[in-house]
């Protein structure tokens, strides 16, 4: 589980200073596919909101190779 520090938003709009960072979903979604690649985990479930949350499963296997 991931949370933003100070209350910041990772995604969506700001309340505090109104910027908007609905852009940055995407570059979440594309981070995630690339550490698949690199390590030995499986997502199981994930939701890019304001705060995400990732559930990963270890493959032991491959990672003790």
């Amino acid at each position: 589980m991931a949370r933003c520090v100070r209350r910041a938003n990772l995604c969506g709009e700001d309340n505090l200073t109104g910027k908007n960072y609905k852009h940055r979903r995407q570059w979440v979604v594309d981070k995630l596919r690339e550490l698949i690649s690199v390590f030995s985990i499986e997502v199981c479930a994930y939701a890019v909101m304001s705060n995400y949350y990732v559930v990963l499963h270890i493959n032991q296997q491959p990672a003790q190779e």
